[in-house]
C-alpha cells in the first residue's frame, strides 16, 4: 500500500512539473503578445496623437496587464527622476527591475534599446524605433507561440513519462 501511494505521489509530482513547464510557455507567449500590443499603443499615441511621454506611459499601463503593466508602472513611478537622469536610464532600470516580463536576453536587449530612442527624438524617429521593436517582438511572439504549440504537449508527456519510468525503476 505504501509503495502504491509513493508511486502515485511520484507520478503526480513529475506530471505537475511537466504541466508547470507547459504553463510557463503559455505565459511567455501571452506576455509577449501583451507587450507587442503595448508597443503598438505607444506608437499610436506618440506618432499620431503626439501625446506626451508621461501620459503615454499611463495610457499603456491602464490598457495592459500582467508583468507588462508592472513594467510600465515602474517606468511611470520613476518618471519624476527624468531631468536629473535621462529617460533611457529610467526605462532600462525598469526593464531590469521587472522580472515579471519573462524576457530572454535578446528580448531584453531590444526593449532596452527602444528606451534609448523614446522621448529623445522627434515623432518620426521614435516611430522608426517603435516599428523596429514591434517587428522584432512580432518575431519573438510568433516563435513563443510555436514553442507553446510544440513543446507544451512534450513537457506534459515527459513529466508523466518520467514519473512512470522512476516508479518502474524503484519498484
Amino acid at each position: 500500500m505504501v509503495r502504491i501511494a509513493g508511486a502515485l505521489i511520484l507520478i503526480c509530482g513529475t506530471a505537475s512539473w511537466g504541466l508547470m513547464g507547459a504553463a510557463r510557455l503559455g505565459r511567455k507567449a501571452s506576455d509577449l503578445r501583451i507587450l507587442l500590443s503595448a508597443l503598438q499603443i505607444m506608437r499610436t499615441e506618440i506618432c499620431s496623437r503626439l501625446t506626451p511621454m508621461q501620459e503615454v506611459l499611463k495610457i499603456v499601463s491602464a490598457q495592459t496587464r500582467s508583468g507588462v503593466r508592472t513594467f510600465f508602472d515602474n517606468v511611470t513611478a520613476n518618471f519624476s527622476a527624468v531631468g536629473a537622469r535621462p529617460f533611457s536610464d529610467v526605462w532600462q532600470k525598469a526593464v531590469d527591475a521587472t522580472p515579471e516580463l519573462n524576457l530572454d536576453k535578446a528580448e531584453t536587449l531590444i526593449l532596452k534599446q527602444l528606451g534609448m530612442s523614446l522621448g529623445k527624438y522627434d515623432a518620426q524617429q521614435q516611430k522608426q524605433a517603435l516599428d523596429y521593436a514591434i517587428s522584432r517582438f512580432e518575431t519573438f511572439s510568433s516563435r513563443a507561440e510555436q514553442d507553446k504549440q510544440t513543446k507544451s504537449r512534450l513537457n506534459s508527456f515527459m513529466g508523466v513519462a518520467a514519473g512512470k519510468f522512476a516508479v518502474v525503476i524503484l519498484l
